[in-house]
């Protein structure tokens, strides 16, 4: 279903996945829309942000609160570039988030994935972040049941000295947005509350640095463009003999 108050928009995107054979439906009410999600269960929604009668973020919520419609993902097609209203979006519900003018193939590959997680818990906010404790509770599970898996230490370099909180909110969004590229994955993701700019984040992934060119990427693409990610790598902890509260405190300091 696409929902859009804009009429050319609405009518080249339904032509457009019409070609490509998705049976389409379309409404320019964000009430109709509710209405027709409810009765036709589609299985995924492209909503519009900024439409009368009611936002695209108000739509979401309300969706997401439905127990008829919760699992329905949902991508926003908006003119907004602000971070700020991207994690809004998510906050609302959305699985995923495009900025018009987009590229149709990349939506395409965006629609399809969507579908292909449709039945899967595929969490709408931003990344969970373990305190120390439990992420030391959720190492040991996989020192002993011997997953391999690699510590990636990134700090936040903020040259310009910006607001700390928007500059690690982008990076939230960065590092929830390149993991949901890599959902076979296993990832836990932590950093001492009392450092605003250090994270830890261990992984299982194989291709550490393609993962790392991905998250540099995906942060300046997401961010205000005036900080930068430092990346140390640190493969294959699982065979350093060391304990979860060894690792621990190594990467966090």
């Amino acid at each position: 279903m696409i929902v859009d108050d804009e009429p050319d928009i609405l009518s080249l995107l339904a032509l457009h996945l019409q070609l490509k054979q998705y049976e389409v439906l379309k409404t320019s009410s964000p009430l109709k829309a509710i209405e027709i999600a409810n009765e036709k269960k589609p299985d995924l929604i492209l909503l519009d942000v900024m439409m009368p009668e009611m936002d695209g973020f108000e739509v979401a919520a309300r969706l997401k609160e439905s127990f008829e419609t919760k699992e329905i993902p949902i991508i926003f097609l908006t003119a907004r570039t602000q971070t700020e209203d991207k994690i809004k979006g998510f906050k609302a519900g959305a699985d995923d988030y495009l900025v018009k003018p987009f590229d149709f193939e990349e939506l395409e590959i965006r629609i399809n994935r969507l579908i292909r997680k449709k039945n899967e818990d595929n969490g709408n906010t931003l990344i969970l972040r373990y305190p120390p404790k439990v992420a030391i509770h959720k190492l040991t599970e996989w020192l002993e049941s011997g997953v391999e898996f690699h510590a990636l230490k990134i700090q936040i370099m903020n040259a310009n000295n910006l607001e700390i909180r928007s500059v690690k909110e982008d990076f939230l969004l960065a590092v929830t947005l390149s993991m949901r590229e890599k959902t076979a994955n296993k990832f836990i993701f932590t950093s001492d509350e009392s450092v605003d700019d250090l994270f830890v984040l261990f992984t299982s992934i194989h291709d550490l640095e393609k993962y790392c060119k991905n998250l540099i990427q995906i942060f300046k693409q997401n961010s205000r463009d005036k900080a930068d990610l430092k990346i140390l790598v640190y493969p294959k902890q699982n065979l350093k003999k060391k304990t979860a509260e060894e690792l621990m405190a190594r990467f966090l300091t």
